[in-house]
């Protein structure tokens, strides 16, 4: 690994946002589809795969992570409350629903769909929390690996970021051949740490878990491979 000039870009101020992560994976110039890692035949179905990271980030429920702490679980119960309120509301849904399940080739009841409704508050919650941690946790690994060139990290095998030393200083990617992960992440995700094509570590990160304990894990991969040379 090759090591630049150590930059000192970052400090105490976050350098990439939640607006920033969106507009990367969103754009088709930030993710695989540019590497030609999805098939000309697939690219319909990477279309819709968009609408539903935008479904997903959907600002009314994404804001509602904002100020939320690693295990406020008084918090999270009302976050969780507000996002079954704004699903409950959602008239479209439940008529679409009901239009699926009254295709005789669809072999599941309206009432069994009504029930999934439940599991898709899960599912949205789980994933606007992924999310919300993630900027915490890049903005926290960029301090750590500012100044190491090719390091990059993967978020349970779904958003591959890279750190850089100069401006946008941080770039996100998503593995959209992978984003089926989404629907793993429970109580925490998968990080590994990668240079160019190679694993340094592969390690579980827990919501309950401080950011101070990520950046010692991080920092101890480096210290590793310096003591190698």
């Amino acid at each position: 690994m090759e090591q630049m000039n150590k930059v000192e870009f970052i400090g105490e101020k976050n350098v990439y946002s939640t607006e920033m992560l969106f507009n990367d994976l969103l754009n088709e110039g930030g993710s695989d589809v540019s590497s030609n890692q999805i098939e000309i035949e697939e690219l319909r179905e990477y279309r819709y795969l968009r609408k539903l990271l935008q479904a997903i980030v959907n600002s009314e429920i994404s804001s509602l992570f904002i100020d939320v702490e690693n295990d406020n679980l008084n918090n999270l119960n009302e976050i969780k409350k507000t996002i079954e309120n704004i699903v409950e509301e959602n008239d479209v849904l439940y008529g679409y629903t009901f239009y699926v399940s009254s295709n005789h080739t669809f072999n599941y009841s309206w009432s069994y769909l009504r029930k999934q409704i439940c599991e898709y508050v899960d599912f949205l919650f789980n994933a606007n929390r992924f999310f919300t941690f993630i900027i915490r946790d890049i903005n926290t690994l960029a301090n750590v690996f500012a100044g190491h060139k090719d390091i990059h990290i993967v978020f349970n095998e779904i958003i591959d970021v890279a750190f850089y030393d100069v401006v946008p200083y941080v770039r996100a990617s998503m593995r959209w051949s992978n984003f089926q992960m989404i629907t793993k992440v429970k109580d925490g995700y998968r990080i590994k740490i990668m240079c160019k094509e190679n694993t340094w570590a592969v390690f579980d990160r827990l919501y309950k878990e401080s950011v101070e304990l990520l950046s010692k894990k991080a920092s101890k991969q480096i210290e590793l491979r310096q003591t190698r040379k």
